[in-house]
């Protein structure tokens, strides 16, 4: 029977900040190892899936606080994680718990790619309007 990898979105982000000040290098898992968290919520969760996915495709569970997770963006990631694995979200108290399975990489990288296009696309525009 295979193992299911848990995961608190939460304690991994501070964990990464707090050996981010105080190691220089080789820090996390070596699944983790290709995370790096973002400030949109959703880019930062597509790198996080992508990170793990290296070596993980199947029953991970990820559990995040409603805190972090506004409503809005829990539709978003759901929404987006339906296109590259099957998703199943549940709730307790102050929690979600996001469970993937089936994890396609690919198209992960193809969803970051295009995630990145339109930062891009942003701020180009954004950068025309200031001439």
């Amino acid at each position: 029977m295979t193992k299911k990898l848990s995961l608190n979105y939460d304690q991994l982000k501070k964990n990464y900040y707090n050996q981010l000040n105080n190691k220089l290098r080789d820090f996390g898992k070596d699944y983790l190892k290709l995370w790096v968290p973002d400030d949109n919520i959703i880019k930062s969760f597509l790198n996080l899936l992508n990170s793990i996915s290296t070596q993980y495709k199947n029953f991970i569970e990820i559990t995040i606080s409603k805190q972090t997770l506004d409503i809005q963006s829990l539709k978003d990631l759901e929404s987006i994680s339906k296109q590259f694995s099957e998703i199943n979200i549940s709730e307790n108290n102050d929690l979600y718990f996001l469970n993937f399975n089936k994890i396609n990489s690919i198209k992960i990288n193809e969803k970051l790619i295009l995630f990145s296009r339109k930062k891009k696309t942003k701020i180009l525009k954004f950068l025309k309007k200031e001439k």
